[in-house]
């Protein structure tokens, strides 16, 4: 999270809910056509990024839950312990780049409805909470805040310009 400030619950649902609509009024704004070309480099579709963002919120979804986060994501817990975040998202990339603009539009609502499902039973102290209080297994003591903020409306906005820059690029 950019500011570590902390944040109540309340909060944190706004950001996430302006987050989610601005991104899928972006989204919605473009043709299938737009959707589904490849960048001019051959890299992702925008609506690769679509089913990328969803994989990321389902794996925070299934840690809030206290469920292995990379198995929700797709990932074994081998791939995710030797991977680096580029292969981890070539991973989740190869599993997901079939998929129909329909499908990874559903996909990124089914996530995001299950990540706020999993933050219903949450309480403002529970967002400075660590990384392993939710993960044992993991000695990370970053704050659930920060993996949620990186996850969701931080996530959407890192991504927002590389989707706008492949429709550009369509477009000469």
């Amino acid at each position: 999270m950019s500011d570590n400030a902390p944040i109540t619950m309340p909060e944190l649902l706004r950001r996430m809910t302006e987050g989610s609509q601005k991104f899928e009024a972006l989204i919605d704004s473009l043709t299938d056509e737009q959707l589904t070309r490849r960048g001019p480099d051959g890299g992702w579709s925008a609506k690769d990024h679509v089913a990328h963002l969803a994989m990321w919120e389902n794996g925070v979804a299934a840690l809030l839950r206290r469920e292995p986060r990379w198995e929700a994501m797709g990932v074994s817990a081998e791939a995710a312990a030797n991977s680096d975040e580029d292969e981890l998202n070539a991973i989740i990339h190869s599993q997901h780049q079939h998929l129909s603009v329909d499908e990874a539009r559903d996909l990124f609502q089914r996530s995001h409805r299950a990540l706020l499902s999993a933050l219903e039973p949450l309480r403002d102290e529970d967002l400075v909470l660590p990384y392993s209080d939710f993960q044992p297994d993991s000695p990370s003591k970053t704050p659930i805040m920060a993996l949620i903020a990186g996850n969701t409306w931080e996530h959407y906005a890192e991504h927002t310009p590389w989707i706008q820059a492949v429709v550009s690029a369509q477009q000469q």
